[in-house]
């Protein structure tokens, strides 16, 4: 009888699939285009077919926020008081390799510092991320980026009109270009 060869690839070489995502809205009467639509859980598993970690966006524990600190550094999202807020992770064993933060401000609410690990970019982490705050905000819903087309997308408009508390200080925006920042805010119920 004879044999056949398989053909594998690489030992290291991992595979992302994905399974579903639980949602609160009914997926079935969601668009495509829809900014909430539930999107799948990644497993990263071997060539094999093992499991080797689930990848997912959760909310924040105490515990991830030295991780979650040392992140928002190293791309300079860093904020005094950044520990008050509520923040989402992609968290991947015990590791966090993105976050989300939403702010509350006396009057209006901010999404800040969205950042994801760099060579865990490009795989649609941030917007998972989005997607999880937008989950848990009813109402209006701001944010200063340097990359307006980027939150467009999630149904984010500029905005000139917006609470004194989005108004930045010069500390806050260290290292950036005044001039290209952007206001903008997503009207609650979209």
């Amino acid at each position: 009888m004879g044999s056949r060869a398989c053909e594998f690839p690489p030992a290291g070489e991992i595979r992302l699939f994905l399974d579903s995502l639980s949602s609160s809205r009914n997926p079935a009467r969601l668009s495509p285009d829809d900014p909430l639509r539930p999107y799948p859980l990644p497993l990263l598993l071997s060539v094999r077919g093992g499991i080797i970690a689930a990848v997912r966006v959760r909310k924040a524990r105490k515990r991830d926020f030295p991780q979650i600190v040392g992140l928002a550094k190293s791309h300079n999202l860093d904020y005094a008081g950044m520990e008050a807020d509520d923040f989402w992770v992609v968290a991947e064993g015990g590791q966090i390799r993105g976050i989300c933060g939403l702010k509350e401000h006396p009057e209006c609410r901010e999404l800040c510092a969205l950042g994801v690990e760099e060579e865990w970019r490009d795989r649609g982490w941030g917007g998972q991320l989005v997607r999880a705050v937008l989950r848990e905000v009813p109402g209006d819903l701001f944010l200063a980026t340097i990359i307006p087309d980027y939150f467009a997308r999630f149904g984010f408009e500029k905005t000139d009109t917006f609470p004194d508390s989005m108004v930045k200080k010069a500390e806050w925006c260290a290292g950036c270009t005044p001039g290209l920042c952007t206001v903008m805010v997503r009207q609650g119920g979209r």
